[in-house]
């Protein structure tokens, strides 16, 4: 049984720094975007029009041409802006704390506190991206009449996200009972 665990471990550790590879890059390359596009939105030609992009922009993308070519109002630009913001702190939040999670992993320290604190903070960023993004689907939805569409596939990851959190709790708590039994 003491051998099957620890290749399970090894292949939870060679799992983590693959994952840390790539949440590293999120880490870094997130901000950087986020930055970019607030940039571009504060350094772009800003619509005189009476209407904003958000009153007739059903079926219409928000890309970077768009924000280039002046198609926005001050009124667009603030809520683009403080969306991007938002999702883009909670985004390197989550990220980070995924990051500190895999180390831990890396390090064979998977069922402590420590691992439990920062699957609870990357599984608090989630819900709180899906909250907003569930909210702000419902206001778009509103303003332009049209039918209210799920999202499922964030609602079921978000799921699998908090029962993984805990199991890192159940598991913790049995690895502190074997230890205390030993």
């Amino acid at each position: 049984m003491h051998n099957k665990n620890l290749a399970l471990t090894k292949k939870i550790g060679l799992a983590s720094r693959v994952l840390l590879f790539f949440s590293s890059l999120v880490v870094v390359f997130a901000p950087i975007m986020a930055i970019y596009i607030i940039a571009l939105l504060i350094t772009s030609p800003t619509s005189t029009a009476d209407t904003s992009i958000f009153q007739f922009m059903e079926g219409v993308f928000i890309t970077l041409g768009n924000i280039k070519s002046g198609q926005f109002t001050l009124e667009d630009k603030l809520i683009f802006g403080s969306f991007i913001f938002t999702y883009s702190v909670l985004i390197i939040i989550g990220v980070y704390s995924s990051v500190k999670l895999l180390r831990q992993f890396i390090n064979n320290n998977i069922f402590c506190s420590l691992s439990i604190k920062h699957a609870k903070r990357m599984a608090y960023s989630f819900s709180i991206y899906v909250i907003i993004s569930t909210i702000s689907g419902f206001f778009i939805n509103h303003i332009f009449n049209t039918e209210i569409k799920f999202i499922f596939n964030d609602y079921s990851l978000l799921a699998v996200l908090w029962i993984f959190v805990w199991l890192l709790e159940i598991g913790t708590s049995m690895h502190l009972e074997n230890e205390m039994t030993i």
